[in-house]
């Protein structure tokens, strides 16, 4: 009767499961792309670990019902199988819409071009989805955006590295041409 039950709950699940989103995302960006993206768990929401649906407890089934209910955009949602930004998905776009998006992976793009980004690294969680990568982790990005965004932000510290560094080398080479000097002998 237990494996009866679990089977049902793996089966319901895989209803679920959007591994569209994940190969649109692989194909476009020409990167690997886990589970991760959206669930708590990189390899995806059946299974017994942690963030799979047969780990879960009754209070956390209980989320993930009402999760699925959210049909209409701006619901917000707890899912214990998903991640935030999988969480963020939901909540922007409602799970009919998700559902729909199956079939034009391309629409969680547009949906979320005006969602902000979620991790704060500058990238946003559309431009994520399409280049492969994290969108919940700010140190997982393209490398140029990564690098563009933290000069951006720490460009007042960039320039006074810069500027400590050019007056400690000015005193440094006046003080070895001190040096050089003081050792001729007129």
């Amino acid at each position: 009767m237990g494996r009866m039950i679990i089977a049902l709950v793996f089966a319901v699940t895989a209803l679920q499961a959007y591994p569209e989103f994940q190969k649109f995302s692989q194909t476009h960006s020409r990167r690997t792309v886990n589970c991760g993206m959206c669930h708590a768990s990189p390899e995806g929401p059946d299974g017994l670990s942690f963030g799979q649906v047969g780990s879960l407890d009754s209070v956390q089934m209980d989320l993930l019902k009402e999760a699925r209910r959210a049909q209409r955009p701006g619901m917000e949602v707890s899912n214990p199988i998903l991640n935030p930004f999988g969480n963020k998905l939901v909540q922007v776009m409602g799970v009919r819409l998700l559902v729909d998006a199956k079939k034009d992976p391309a629409m969680l793009h547009y949906y979320l071009k005006d969602a902000g980004d979620m991790d704060g690294d500058g990238v946003t969680d559309a431009q994520e989805f399409l280049d492969g990568t994290n969108p919940n982790n700010r140190h997982h990005g393209d490398p140029l955006a990564l690098l563009l965004t933290n000069v951006q932000h720490h460009f007042f510290e960039i320039v006074m590295i810069l500027l400590a560094t050019a007056a400690g080398m000015f005193g440094l080479s006046n003080l070895l041409l001190a040096f050089a000097a003081g050792g001729k002998k007129p």
